[in-house]
């Protein structure tokens, strides 16, 4: 369990180096869903370098992955609902990943986020600063 948490840490933290040169023609575009304002994406270098560089605008930063042999990988085509702490949805978007920046309220929220028919939920809270998520599914057969 140790070991899986410092490679989920390790993942978390190294992705979140930002280049200063990314392009940001690349960034994918701004979205919106309930009152959320995202982007979403990361396939390919200079796609990821761009999100990464604009990471500092949104105060929501997820990173979605799966367990594979000697670490971790990305993963994409992730449904994410996020909910208030009375159930209420305030995003609800498919096809995610495997970066997502998210601009909300502060708040207390939770995420509900579906891979390949398996649920991550997490509780979050949003204030100052920005709260990074990891969200590790499973190795797959």
């Amino acid at each position: 369990m140790m070991k899986r948490l410092l490679t989920v840490m390790s993942f978390a933290t190294l992705s979140l180096a930002m280049p200063v040169w990314a392009d940001e023609t690349a960034l994918p575009p701004v979205q919106h869903a309930g009152q959320a304002t995202y982007i979403s994406g990361g396939i390919g270098s200079d796609e990821t370098d761009a999100i990464k560089a604009a990471a500092k605008q949104y105060p929501l930063y997820i990173e979605l992955a799966r367990l594979r042999e000697g670490g971790a990988e990305y993963l994409a085509n992730v449904a994410i609902t996020i909910r208030t702490p009375k159930g209420d949805k305030v995003m609800e978007a498919a096809g995610l990943g495997p970066l997502v920046l998210v601009k909300l309220p502060a708040g207390t929220y939770r995420i509900e986020a579906t891979a390949n028919g398996v649920q991550k939920t997490q509780n979050f809270q949003l204030g100052k600063g920005q709260k990074q998520l990891a969200l590790l599914w499973p190795k797959t057969e």
